[in-house]
């Protein structure tokens, strides 16, 4: 309705004002021994424009995710793009002013797409002059049958195809243990993403360590889990409300195996992914884990400018 387009408009607004002014209401957690972030950042009337818009797009296909988990609404097939948004990397690499010599990777959320509301967000968190350097490609999660979770929910028909990187992993649902849920598909989207970062280095002569991988919700379990064994020698991974898969109960920890930075951006009020998972990342990882307490599985203002101080010093020359 107009009334609650406005309301949050609104909303956005006084993130963004508070994520310029008041971002000390950040609680960051080290985890292994990181150390703790500050807060804070100037933002002029257009940026802190963009940060809005980027929300507010961002969040009303988060807020059909959540309700299609909730089961209070159908998993809409209007959420699912027939074609893939990723245009060649060659293709993007031309149309930049500068030769990349950075590679930014943005993974998708469940039942989404990397469109160009993904696209606009990853351009706003690599910012100043790293994103005339940088190529960002934003990859769509091939199209699958809905999660057999989903055949409990009223109003999902069977032949539901939505995209997805794994099956998802949830706190509950209705008719399934826990212990069922096994993120089936990850492997191979890891090895997708591991493609996709091969070629695109070796065609622009692009060292990994110059590589961020970052996600949103399922995506961001991608990127950790892609980073955790496979795409181990990275420049960073960036998850925002994510968590790391079944999968890498597999994988030796051990004391001396080196991990790439990684910052993981949680919700405190996230009713998908239960703040513990992603402090277990974070542990694993040896990442630094931001919680906004407040905050759910929406994106926040916040998490845009604590992403960009930290995109920024990735991507630093």
């Amino acid at each position: 309705s107009r009334r609650r387009r406005a309301m949050s408009r609104a909303r956005a607004a006084r993130e963004v004002a508070l994520g310029a002014t008041r971002a000390a209401g950040w609680r960051a957690r080290g985890v292994s021994g990181v150390s703790r972030g500050k807060g804070g950042v100037d933002v002029g009337d257009g940026d802190a424009l963009v940060v809005q818009r980027v929300i507010r797009r961002i969040n009303r296909r988060v807020a059909i995710a959540v309700s299609a988990f909730d089961g209070t609404v159908p998993v809409p097939s209007t959420t699912v793009s027939s074609s893939s948004s990723l245009r060649s990397a060659s293709a993007l690499a031309s149309s930049m002013k500068t030769t990349p010599s950075s590679l930014f990777v943005w993974l998708h959320g469940f039942a989404d797409d990397g469109g160009a509301s993904w696209a606009e967000f990853a351009h706003a968190v690599v910012d100043g002059d790293a994103r005339e350097r940088t190529l960002i490609l934003t990859p769509d999660a091939p199209l699958v049958r809905a999660p057999r979770a989903f055949e409990a929910h009223k109003g999902v028909k069977d032949d539901l195809e939505v995209r997805a990187w794994f099956e998802p992993r949830l706190r509950s649902a209705p008719g399934r243990a826990a212990e069922s849920w096994t993120c089936d598909g990850m492997e191979a989207s890891i090895a997708r993403v591991r493609a996709i970062v091969d070629e695109t280095c070796a065609e622009h002569a692009i060292p990994l360590a110059r590589v961020v991988l970052g996600g949103f919700s399922q995506g961001a379990c991608l990127a950790l889990a892609c980073a955790a064994r496979d795409l181990r020698d990275v420049g960073g991974v960036l998850a925002v409300r994510g968590y790391l898969p079944n999968r890498v109960d597999r994988v030796d920890d051990g004391a001396n195996e080196a991990r790439p930075h990684a910052l993981i951006l949680a919700g405190g009020a996230d009713p998908l992914v239960p703040v513990d998972w992603s402090l277990e990342a974070g542990q694993y990882m040896r990442a630094r884990v931001v919680l906004n307490e407040d905050v759910g599985h929406e994106l926040s203002a916040d998490d845009i400018y604590c992403a960009r101080r930290w995109l920024s010093q990735r991507f630093a020359a």
